[in-house]
């Protein structure tokens, strides 16, 4: 279904991006976290997992984001916002939780909002994942920047992409003889 949902079955368009809000990745990374550790302590020795999929160029806007600073780059701001998405994501996989990324049609310029150091949205979305083996990108997307590629993981197709990420999360289990 979420193949489906974001366009990776042919005929399919997927879901519809309406745009207008920018994207604030940071804020749904920890949001998402939090939910994760609290389910973790009705399921103890269950491995929490992240997927982020997206272009990777934050750029919410400060009147989509009430509240927020839009001087100090340290979230929640509106300034230096994809490094904002790094330092969640790192956090999370501090926490333990495995953090996939899917650079999903990753442009090679973009994170307007970072200025020191600047970096590009496909940097961003590598630097997110919990090593360079949970990082993915489907590069063929429209909008891409075609340097956007993982070199551990060069598939770029999004169904394989979340095949191969499925195949991860489970491991091969020997079931006795005679249980069902």
């Amino acid at each position: 279904d979420l193949v489906v949902a974001a366009g990776g079955k042919s005929g399919c368009n997927g879901l519809g991006a309406p745009g207008g809000e920018g994207t604030y990745i940071a804020g749904a990374i920890y949001a998402a976290q939090a939910s994760l550790d609290a389910a973790k302590l009705a399921n103890p020795g269950s491995v929490n997992v992240i997927i982020i999929l997206s272009d990777g160029d934050a750029g919410a806007t400060s009147t989509a984001m009430p509240g927020a600073s839009t001087t100090t780059g340290t979230y929640p701001s509106t300034k230096q916002q994809c490094a904002q998405q790094i330092t969640a994501a790192q956090a999370a996989g501090t926490a333990g939780t495995k953090v996939y990324t899917v650079a999903y049609g990753s442009p090679s310029t973009g994170c307007s909002s970072d200025t020191s150091p600047t970096m590009s949205p496909c940097t961003a979305m590598e630097n997110m994942a919990s090593n360079a083996s949970y990082f993915f990108s489907d590069y063929t997307q429209s909008g891409s920047g075609s340097t956007c590629q993982s070199a551990a993981q060069p598939t770029s197709n999004l169904n394989q992409i979340f095949t191969d990420i499925a195949g991860s999360l489970s491991v091969p289990r020997l079931i006795p003889n005679g249980t069902t």
